[in-house]
């Protein structure tokens, strides 16, 4: 059966035409974490990403990025205190090569999204085909990019009781709440959700976050 994990995935809405209001993403702050790498340190700040929001406020993830470094920088596949963390674990413009981060993203999507922070670990992944020059085979450091969002605006999917909640020129944003252990069965009647608007000059604008499928058989 295939289920559905789904956090802040929708963002809703309502307005007139007069007052709009948007939901597309790049009205939310993007905030990036200081990058880490992977390794050892005695400064856990050097080694594990950490993306964090102030009182009444959750994380959302935009991207998870991973950078390569010239094989002449000498900057080892596992960063530790005998390297210079500058050279190794941060962005080089002139000679670094970043791109999306895919092998096991989840991790970081389900270790942080609907969080007030996280603080995890760095994973290294192949350098991508994309990149030219002389670099690492493998990336040395990652970064977050991700969204802080107001957790008072955040409405359960699946809740044990029917509520209708009103909303007026806001956005809202859905979700299954503890959806990193947790997922919506298709066969499930708690889980659903009905947006309508009484005026017919308003509009509701829907935009995904973020959503994944999971099979079990």
């Amino acid at each position: 059966m295939t289920k559905l994990n789904f956090l802040a995935i929708i963002c809703v809405s309502i307005g007139a035409f007069i007052a709009q209001v948007t939901c597309q993403p790049s009205n939310l702050q993007i905030i990036q974490s200081p990058s880490a790498c992977s390794g050892t340190s005695s400064d856990p700040d050097k080694v594990f990403v950490n993306a964090s929001c102030g009182n009444g406020h959750v994380v959302a993830i935009k991207h998870v990025t991973v950078g390569s470094k010239l094989q002449s920088t000498g900057c080892p596949r596992y960063y530790d205190d005998m390297h210079n963390f500058s050279v190794c674990c941060t962005y080089d413009q002139a000679n670094d090569c970043l791109f999306p981060f895919y092998f096991e993203t989840l991790t970081y999507h389900e270790g942080c999204n609907g969080r007030q922070n996280c603080y995890l670990g760095v994973q290294n992944q192949n350098t991508d085909a994309s990149c030219t020059g002389n670099l690492t085979t493998l990336s040395r450091y990652m970064f977050i990019d991700y969204y802080c969002i107001e957790d008072d605006k955040m409405l359960e999917l699946c809740s044990a009781t029917t509520s209708t909640i009103t909303r007026e020129n806001t956005t809202v944003y859905i979700w299954n709440k503890d959806f990193e252990v947790s997922s919506i069965s298709p066969s499930d009647p708690s889980c659903n959700c009905s947006v309508e608007i009484d005026n017919c000059d308003a509009y509701i604008d829907i935009y995904k976050m973020y959503s994944i499928l999971t099979g079990n058989g």
